[in-house]
């Protein structure tokens, strides 16, 4: 199964062999220390590739900084992973078990 120790190229190919200091992983995605910024990424098509451009600049690790980039990454590997649209997936494995017919 998925884990938040998995790195990020593991489901992202185009973040493959690119060297960095340390690797990205989910748990550094989820917890905002991924050494990205901004609240942009969810509307590019070519969103992973521009990260691949940037990822060797990412202090990844090394704070924290609240940021959409983030979130908008993990979203991608959401959608890798299970196949489905992010919202699509929401609706089904989030949003309708809990019962959130309103959100």
């Amino acid at each position: 199964g998925v884990t938040l120790d998995d790195r990020a190229d593991t489901y992202l190919p185009v973040l493959r062999n690119i060297p960095v200091e340390t690797p990205l992983t989910l748990r550094h995605l989820y917890t905002h220390t991924a050494g990205m910024w901004g609240h942009w990424g969810d509307e590019r098509n070519d969103f992973e590739e521009t990260v691949a451009l940037l990822y060797p600049s990412f202090a990844v690790g090394k704070q924290y900084e609240y940021s959409g980039m983030d979130l908008a990454l993990a979203g991608k590997i959401i959608e890798q992973v299970s196949g489905e649209a992010l919202p699509q997936y929401y609706q089904r494995h989030l949003l309708a078990p809990l019962g959130c017919t309103n959100t």
